[in-house]
């Protein structure tokens, strides 16, 4: 043991032993000649790759280390890639003022309360039927479209069934028709909302589907201003929209899309488990908040954040697909959907009806780390919010980027969306394509965008959109400045974000985190203001491929 001149050395040679039969794996060393503003990035496979840190005035300077997982979904392997990061020497601490301005800030943090909000009452066509139009529809069940890892319990949602049992395993549930636009859009209530012996009660039961037409009518609305952006769906079995408002099992979801509802075989077989039409979910649970006005609209919003989905589905599977096969669902090659859900959140947001958009946006600047761009990996709520903000931060720094408002009657903005959706291309590589960039270029600009963005008000500028508001609507986020006195901010109120939240852990001398493909981890350091040796911070791994990349910032 004497041999080691350090513990840090110790620890990276009992990490890459256990990594590879062979002992040391490969070895790289770079210089970051690097001054404030700028950063290093750098791809590799395997083993260590350290960078030197060079350039003028390194003596209590500040850097960010992100490390991002390259590899690739795989569905059948749920498993985490780990890596050891190391620095020497490790980071100072946080300043004394800045440390107590970051217990102020979090102290001040406090979730979105807001009693405005935007009430519509549009007209429209409806028609009101009776209970002798009963109707049954399909709501699948997440056995459908899951797998379950064995050894650690975890389910994967994925959007491609994988069983070849074609029998139903979800519940038929009778369906009532309130609202039709003849060939555009019909709505339907569960019996489970309308109780059995309302029937026989007129008034009562007009009483229950009042509570839902105003919401119902707006969501006919932007559905049809999505039909003028976007374009209609691909006709599947029954024209027009089926919107089934439906009481969701898992608590929070407010929506769904099911790809299993556009195909009426599989593998050749009926597909039974279909409801062969352009379906779309929506929660009742929306109705029954006590803040009724404000739901109604987010309601809206959802059945927009849908239609996106399905349309998504329709250019980006479908449309790929023989003319023969489109009515089978069999070998689907789905979309990557941490993007296909940012697309859906910001025509929430474009919709100018009330979401809670910035909610997820939050979620990832305040706990970055291991947050994956495969939403499919993020099996809880916390990882499922974080996860949903980073992609929706990706979009919002495309529109940064061309100098795009989050607004409707931006037409940047639209023509960017639509752009995204209809190129055949998906997942980050469609947004590399769309600045002619390969993705690592992409990614290592967006990561020291972030960054810089918690550190000066320029940076947020280049980071991300102004934040628009009107009414209870808010599209984008606010980042305040970082060096403001926490006394000149009475709260920290969604949707305004105060960089101190963010909770980035100080680099140390070694540690290891495990990642899942697309995740990412974030450290901050700060060399301190007297050093003896060259400062070094370094990555070994095992065989999957990595991005690093280093920002300096002070």
């Amino acid at each position: 043991m004497s041999s080691f001149k350090s513990t840090w050395q110790l620890a990276l040679v009992l990490f890459l032993s256990a990594c590879s039969d062979a002992g040391f794996l490969a070895f790289q060393s770079e210089n970051c000649q690097i001054s404030v503003g700028q950063s290093c990035q750098a791809s590799f496979r395997g083993g260590k790759f350290e960078w030197r840190l060079e350039g003028e005035n390194l003596a209590g300077s500040e850097f960010y280390l992100v490390v991002f997982n390259n590899s690739e979904l795989r569905h059948e392997d749920l498993s985490r890639d780990s890596f050891l990061v190391q620095s020497q020497p490790s980071s100072a601490p946080l300043h004394p003022e800045e440390a107590r301005l970051t217990h102020r800030v979090r102290a001040r943090s406090v979730s979105f309360a807001s009693n405005h909000y935007l009430h519509f009452n549009l007209p429209g066509p409806a028609n009101i039927f009776g209970p002798s139009f009963n109707t049954s529809f399909y709501i699948p069940d997440p056995q459908d479209y899951g797998s379950l890892d064995p050894n650690s319990g975890e389910r994967t949602n994925w959007f491609v069934r994988e069983s070849n049992n074609i029998q139903t395993r979800g519940r038929k549930l009778p369906m009532e028709p309130i609202y039709e636009v003849s060939g555009s859009l019909r709505a339907h209530l569960t019996g489970e909302l309308l109780p059995e012996d309302i029937p026989s009660n007129a008034a009562a039961r007009q009483t229950i589907i009042n509570r839902y037409l105003d919401g119902v009518e707006c969501a006919h609305q932007e559905i049809q201003w999505m039909k003028e952006v976007l374009g209609p769906l691909k006709p599947r079995g029954k024209t027009g929209i089926d919107l089934l408002i439906i009481p969701f099992e898992k608590p929070g979801v407010l929506g769904m899309f099911q790809h299993l509802d556009r195909f009426s075989h599989f593998r050749g077989q009926p597909l039974i488990d279909s409801n062969f039409a352009q379906t779309l979910y929506v929660s009742s649970a929306l109705f029954r908040s006590q803040n009724f006005p404000r739901r109604e609209q987010q309601f809206c919003s959802t059945s927009v954040h849908e239609y996106q989905h399905a349309y998504n589905f329709d250019r980006k599977v479908l449309e790929k697909r023989s003319s023969f096969d489109y009515r089978d669902m069999s070998g689907l090659r789905m979309e990557s959907s941490g993007i296909n859900e940012a697309k859906s959140h910001h025509y929430e947001e474009l919709s100018e009806r009330y979401q809670e958009v910035f909610k997820h946006r939050l979620s990832f600047l305040r706990n970055p780390m291991g947050t994956t761009l495969a939403h499919e990996l993020a099996t809880d709520n916390s990882n499922d919010f974080r996860s949903r903000g980073i992609n929706i931060l990706l979009l919002d720094f495309v529109h940064a980027r061309n100098a795009s408002r989050l607004r409707r009657d931006d037409t940047r903005t639209l023509n960017t969306l639509k752009g995204l959706i209809d190129s055949p291309e998906v997942g980050i590589r469609n947004i590399a394509n769309h600045f002619n960039e390969r993705e690592f270029e992409f990614l290592s600009q967006f990561f020291r965008s972030w960054i810089l963005a918690l550190h000066s008000l320029e940076g947020v500028r280049n980071f991300t959109p102004p934040l628009e508001q009107e009414g209870g609507n808010t599209q984008g986020i606010h980042i305040l400045d970082r060096f403001a006195a926490a006394e000149e901010i009475p709260f920290v109120v969604s949707p305004y974000f105060h960089p101190l939240e963010a909770d980035i852990p100080l680099l140390q001398s070694s540690q290891t985190q495990n990642l899942r493909a697309s995740g990412i981890a974030v450290y901050r350091f700060i060399l301190p203001g007297h050093v003896s040796s060259e400062p070094r911070i370094s990555v070994s791994t095992r065989g999957a491929p990595f991005l690093t990349q280093i920002i300096r910032t002070q």
